[in-house]
């Protein structure tokens, strides 16, 4: 009878874990445009060329569906402002985003647009930085759009989404209150970013390596 070694058994094992994760991987997109076009995305190739030697950041971005990507963030500016109202000692502070280990979105608020429909764009999120400090902020415009890299492939991603509402309410969303899509977001919003050293980045195979063998 054929016995097989315990190498052939891990290899046999990887074999198998690889095939499962890419059955599931395959089914995870790069998020699209919201419903609604946005007249400022009309032109994203360009916008995609234009942040090519902004500062990028190793990132893991999450969306509404449970979806987690790591990849790396670009951003056109390099740091931000915290306004007043939102620190601890009620004086507004710069920082820089090198200083951001994570940002989680907790509620979004609509703005009517034309045709019956509402954008909801964040309007309150933790912020996190690297020295412990922990922030509810409101000012979010520049995570509004996010230009991400994933596997080689270049995206512009979004935290806010696109609501139709009717005389029935909001479409899609059933017999809910008018205050229901403020903390449920659709599935391919952004809804935390999560910062981390290069360093700390590894790939799939790496991780299952170190299963097997510690």
């Amino acid at each position: 009878m054929f016995r097989m070694n315990s190498a052939s058994r891990i290899f046999l094992s990887l074999l198998f874990l690889f095939g499962v994760s890419a059955a599931h991987t395959a089914d995870v997109k790069i998020p699209v445009e919201p419903g609604v076009v946005d007249p400022a995305l009309s032109s994203k190739k360009t916008e995609l060329k234009n942040v090519k030697n902004a500062l990028s950041l190793p990132a893991a971005i999450t969306f509404a569906s449970g979806n987690v990507l790591r990849g790396s963030l670009r951003f056109l500016v390099k740091d931000m402002v915290i306004s007043a109202k939102d620190t601890h000692d009620g004086r507004s502070r710069r920082i820089s985003l090198e200083e951001i280990t994570g940002l989680g979105i907790l509620r979004w608020q609509g703005r009517k647009e034309k045709g019956g429909s509402y954008a909801f764009y964040p309007a309150l999120a933790t912020l996190s930085l690297k020295s412990g400090d922990v922030y509810r902020i409101g000012s979010l415009t520049q995570f509004y759009r996010l230009y991400f890299t994933y596997s080689g492939q270049e995206s512009i991603v979004y935290s806010y989404f696109y609501v139709q509402r009717d005389k029935n309410g909001w479409v899609g969303y059933g017999n809910n209150t008018i205050d229901y899509p403020e903390t449920h977001p659709h599935n391919q919003t952004v809804v935390e970013i999560r910062f981390f050293n290069k360093a700390d980045e590894t790939q799939p195979a790496q991780d299952l390596l170190k299963y097997f063998l510690k």
